[in-house]
């Protein structure tokens, strides 16, 4: 009789050991992967080309030549507009600019322009009326200038003028003309660029043990964060998915990366970039805003809001085969410096997973399981960790007692 009740106690109390070990072996797993996402600048750059014959001595009524292009020196399509400034002055500074003097009139100095190419708008800059490709030069906007004898007098006798030209560019792709404040469609001019297809970047969780892949671009996830330019705002979707058959919580953080392939010219731009003129927001599929700031993630703030991704941010609970978005846009400050044109810069992003905190008792993503959630969730918690070693060593003291008792009636 007694047999039989000591071998039904012993399968439970195995049976007993083998779940709260289970559990405890459920409770603590944690996977992280990193991705480093690449932004670049646009080379936008470019010099104005002039001919022109220096230090003549220029009398009223004669003309002088003077040649005035622009040379796009960059790697990107660019628009051009060039703004013209004339001066009389009485010297001219250490630069050999002359230092205006606002008594003399500069309505004397006559510019033809070559309006067939260029359009004079109300801003008072002249717009090149196509787009300048890599390595093209455009047309002259005039090939000279005549001082008009009827307007001037014996005031200018001596005197020093200067015909200056301030030329900007923007890339022309990504809506640059906006920095403009215009748009190719109020300048008449059509121009489809690159076609460009979006390119949907992933990141997906496979399982504890593989942890995270992230596809498109050899695992950089800003495919669209690429050849910036000030005022440039682009947008794009990053999907965030669980393949793995449990319900799992993921989270987002981001880390400090040493930009060391920079050199010692352009590390201070790019540290101007990432901190100051790249602000980056990030907002899940249902606008709830997940961070917003300098698109380095404002490691350096020990703030766990919505203004720093230092610490992990949870992006939710994802059950099996669940996807979720992120929207991830980006904007650059007009105040960008010229520096900062043609420049890598990378950002390192921390996916982490663990199973849901919600669910803890049912590893399969049910509601309760064996234990149930609430009762799951204390055992395997701090609080519940020494009661859960105290029930495991009483078991273990039972199960010796019954077999050292069953060992001596054996022997007896």
């Amino acid at each position: 009789m007694k047999k039989r009740i000591i071998i039904p106690a012993l399968c439970l109390i195995s049976l007993a050991l083998f779940l709260i070990s289970g559990s405890l072996t459920f409770a603590s797993w944690y996977v992280r992967s990193e991705t480093v996402n690449k932004l670049t600048t646009a080379g936008v750059s470019g010099k104005v080309t002039e001919e022109y014959e220096q230090d003549r001595t220029v009398y009223p009524g004669s003309r002088v030549n003077k040649k005035v292009q622009v040379k796009n020196t960059g790697n990107a399509d660019v628009m051009v507009r060039v703004h013209i400034e004339k001066v009389w002055g009485d010297s001219r500074d250490k630069n050999g600019r002359v230092i205006p003097n606002t008594t003399l009139s500069t309505d004397n100095i006559k510019i033809s322009f070559h309006t067939e190419n260029w359009l004079l708008r109300d801003d008072g800059y002249y717009y090149y009326m196509s787009v300048l490709a890599p390595g093209e030069t455009t047309p002259s906007l005039f090939d000279g200038f005549t001082i008009d004898g009827k307007k001037t007098n014996g005031k200018y006798k001596n005197k020093n003028a200067d015909i200056i030209v301030r030329m900007e560019m923007v890339q022309a792709e990504y809506h640059g003309l906006s920095y403009w404040g215009t748009s190719f469609a109020e300048l008449g001019i059509t121009y489809k660029g690159t076609e460009h297809i979006p390119i949907m970047t992933t990141a997906e969780f496979n399982n504890p043990t593989d942890g995270f892949t992230f596809t498109a671009n050899g695992g950089d996830l800003f495919s669209e964060f690429k050849n910036l330019t000030r005022g440039d705002c682009r947008s794009q979707f990053i999907s965030v998915a669980n393949n793995w058959d449990r319900k799992t919580e993921i989270f987002l953080s981001a880390e400090y990366i040493d930009q060391s392939y920079a050199t010692e010219d352009n590390y201070k731009s790019i540290i101007d970039l990432l901190h100051k003129y790249a602000i980056i927001n990030i907002t899940d599929q249902y606008g709830t805003l997940i961070y917003s700031g300098p698109v380095y993630g404002n490691t350096d703030i020990d703030s766990q809001g919505t203004n720093s991704m230092k610490y992990p941010i949870s992006l939710g609970t994802f059950f099996p085969g669940e996807a979720k978005y992120l929207n991830v846009s980006l904007y650059i400050d007009t105040a960008m410096d010229d520096n900062c044109n043609d420049l890598l810069a990378l950002v390192k992003w921390v996916f982490t997973a663990q199973n849901s905190s919600t669910d803890a008792g049912d590893p399969y993503g049910g509601s309760g399981g064996l234990w149930g959630g609430d009762f799951y969730t204390f055992l395997t918690g701090e609080q519940g960790q020494p009661l859960l070693y105290a029930v495991i060593t009483l078991l273990s003291g039972v199960l010796f007692i019954i077999l050292a008792k069953k060992n001596r009636k054996n022997k007896a």
